[in-house]
């Protein structure tokens, strides 16, 4: 039974996406679990390696950052239990910054010349917030509009292709000064995948009552 639940974990741990997986350029999918539900990427790892493997590296732990009110390099997933501090509906959601204030550089820097990677043509494009050539941080942010203007001044690693409906719901909650959410909205844990997570069917339809 032991050796079992040893082999589960390997073969786990093996299934998991990881920064090498990243610069390889494999197809990732990240699922961003949310306290207003969730919604899923499909990241670009052959079109921004660097922009994909940074990501990647944060949201595992495999990738250092530091606290900078210490500061203390650390390691852990940097996304669990963040807000999203900004939403700007038919604009984008803004999160990934441990600190909850947007103003935070844990990271540090890499190289991402932001002609890579996709485009802001269509809504649920994913991005890093700093602009190229040598951004750094661990923050993103999702549009909630078609963004064309934005081509070219960010660097698009993901797309959104599943809950773009949660998305929406975050980007118009309720907010205050600096279009930060006046309730929380938590960024709980991203859930990285080889393989899109199955969605959950609609239920059935019912024939209508005569």
């Amino acid at each position: 039974m032991l050796c079992l639940l040893v082999v589960a974990r390997i073969v786990a741990a093996a299934a998991h996406p990881t920064v090498a997986d990243a610069r390889a350029g494999k197809t990732i999918y990240a699922t961003f679990e949310t306290s207003l539900g969730s919604f899923t990427c499909k990241l670009f790892s052959k079109q921004a390696p660097d922009a994909v493997a940074d990501f990647v590296g944060y949201a595992d732990g495999e990738k250092p950052w530091t606290d900078t009110r210490s500061p203390t390099v650390l390691r852990g997933p940097i996304y669990d239990g963040t807000w999203f501090y900004r939403a700007v509906p038919d604009f984008a959601i803004q999160g990934g910054d441990p600190f909850d204030t947007g103003l935070t550089m844990p990271g540090y820097p890499f190289e991402d010349p932001v002609k890579v990677g996709g485009t802001f043509d269509a809504k649920g494009a994913l991005a890093t917030v700093a602009t190229g050539p040598h951004p750094q941080g661990s923050e993103f942010f999702v549009s909630d509009a078609p963004l064309p203007w934005l081509n070219g001044r960010h660097t698009v690693f993901g797309q959104v292709v599943a809950g773009m409906e949660v998305v929406d719901a975050i980007a118009h909650t309720k907010v205050g000064v600096f279009n930060r959410p006046m309730t929380p909205v938590v960024l709980t844990h991203v859930v990285l995948s080889f393989t899109p997570p199955v969605q959950p069917k609609p239920p059935p339809a019912t024939a209508k009552q005569r």
